[in-house]
C-alpha cells in the first residue's frame, strides 16, 4: 500500500493532506518520507508490510534495531572470540540518501553480520524491494591478488513458527535449523550471493543461494543433497545464468517468494530494475504438509555434500512435516562466513549501500 494525498478546499484555497494510513492489523507501518512503491510486488497483488525507518525521527541507530518493531531472534557480528567482532553494516548517509552501508575493511575478515525479521503474521507470499549501489571501486582481492567471491547479502526467510522467533533457542528450532540437511531443517533463508571476478571489472555477479528443501525435476520430487544452499546439489536441477549488474550506479533489487502447496510449485524470483533475472517455480519450500520420507541419515549419510551425518530432528520429518510460511527478511552479510582463511581476507576495502527497504506480503 502506498501513501497518497487528497485535495481539500478551504478558505486559503486548495491544499493537500496525507491520507490516513490503513495498515494490516497488528502490523502498523507508519508513513515515512521515502517512496513506498514496489511495482513488481504490487503487480502480484502484495501489500506493503514494513519499510525501514532510516532518515525518520525514530531512525534506528544500528543494525540491531534496523528491523524494529519486527526484529527476530538473531543478531550477530562476532565470530569465535570478542577480538573477532566487526560490525560492518551500519546506518549511513550516501548521496543524500539514508542507507545501510556495508563495508569490507582491508586486511580484516568479513565477519558475518546477521539480522532477521519475525513478522507477527506469517505469509504465503513475501517480497523485498531495495535499491542497491556498489561503489565503482568495489574490487576486493586477497593477498595473492586472487578474487574474493561467492558471499552473501540478504533475502527472504520462513519456516516453522519457532524459526527465528525471539525466545526460542538457536538449536535446533532457531537459526541453526536453517543451514543443515533437509531432515534437520526448521526453516529456510533464501538469499542472494554476490561475486566479484577480476576478469570482469566494474561488474557484480549475483544469484540465489536458498535453503530450499528440494524441487520437482523431470517428474520427480528431488531433495537438496547438501547442508547448505546449492541448487546444483538437487539432482537434475538446472540453474539460470547468473545475472550481472554494473558498479557505480543504483539498481533496484526485488526478491519474491511464494510457498509451495504440493512440494512442486514453490516460487523464488530475483528481479533487477523491473526485469526478471533469475526465477524458479518448481521448488519445495516447506509449505506442503505431509510425509516427505525424511529421517536421520536420509541425506546426511556421510556420502553427500560435506560427508556429515544428520540427526533427523527437523520439523519436516514425519506425517505432519511442513506447513511453513514466510516470516520476513534477513541480512546475512559476510565474506567467507566463519572462516578466517587468508584467501578470504581482502587487501582492498570495498563498500556497497542499500536504500529504502520495503517488505510486501500476502
Amino acid at each position: 500500500m502506498s501513501r497518497s494525498r487528497i485535495l481539500i478546499r478551504g478558505s486559503l484555497g486548495l491544499k493537500s493532506i496525507k491520507k490516513i494510513w490503513r495498515g494490516t492489523p497488528n502490523e502498523p507501518t507508519p508513513p515515512g518520507s521515502k517512496p513506498t512503491g514496489a511495482t513488481v510486488l504490487e503487480n502480484k497483488g502484495l501489500s506493503l508490510i514494513w519499510q525501514d525507518r532510516l532518515g525518520e525521527s525514530d531512525a534506528p541507530a544500528n543494525l540491531q534495531n534496523f528491523m524494529n518493531p519486527y526484529a527476530g531472534s538473531r543478531y550477530h557480528h562476532c565470530d569465535f572470540s570478542p577480538s573477532q567482532c566487526n560490525l560492518r553494516v551500519t546506518p549511513n548517509t550516501f548521496q543524500a540518501k539514508p542507507c545501510l552501508k556495508t563495508y569490507y575493511p582491508a586486511n580484516q575478515p568479513g565477519i558475518l553480520n546477521y539480522r532477521n525479521m519475525y513478522l507477527p503474521t506469517h505469509k504465503n507470499e513475501i517480497g523485498l524491494c531495495v535499491d542497491v549501489f556498489y561503489e565503482d571501486t568495489f574490487a576486493p582481492t586477497n593477498s595473492t591478488g586472487g578474487t574474493i567471491h561467492g558471499k552473501s547479502m540478504f533475502g527472504l526467510c520462513g519456516g516453522h513458527s519457532d524459526y527465528g522467533k525471539v525466545g526460542v533457542a538457536s538449536s535446533p528450532r532457531g537459526w541453526s535449523g536453517e543451514v543443515t540437511w533437509p531432515e534437520d531443517q526448521w526453516g529456510l533463508a533464501c538469499g542472494l550471493n554476490w561475486k566479484y571476478w577480476k576478469s570482469e571489472p566494474g561488474v557484480i555477479q549475483l544469484g540465489w543461494y536458498p535453503h530450499v528443501i528440494g524441487a520437482y525435476v523431470s517428474g520427480q520430487n528431488q531433495f537438496r543433497k547438501d547442508k547448505f544452499s546449492n541448487l546444483y546439489n538437487i539432482s537434475g536441477f538446472t540453474t539460470a545464468t547468473a545475472p550481472r549488474i554494473t558498479t557505480g550506479e543504483w539498481h533496484t533489487f526485488t526478491l519474491y517468494g511464494k510457498m509451495d502447496t504440493n512440494r512442486q510449485n514453490g516460487v523464488l524470483e530475483f528481479w533487477v530494475d523491473g526485469v526478471l533475472k533469475e526465477g524458479y517455480s518448481n521448488l519445495d519450500l516447506g509449505g506442503w504438509v505431509g510425509n516427505r520420507g525424511l529421517a536421520a541419515r536420509t541425506l546426511g549419510n556421510g556420502t553427500n555434500g560435506d560427508g556429515s551425518y544428520s540427526n533427523g530432528t527437523g520439523q519436516l520429518c514425519g506425517t505432519s512435516g511442513g506447513g511453513w510460511k514466510w516470516s520476513g527478511i534477513f541480512i546475512r552479510d559476510m565474506i567467507g562466513g566463519y572462516t578466517l582463511a587468508s584467501n578470504l581476507i581482502p587487501t582492498t576495502a570495498a563498500t556497497y549501500y542499500t536504500y529504502n527497504w520495503r517488505v510486501y506480503g500476502a
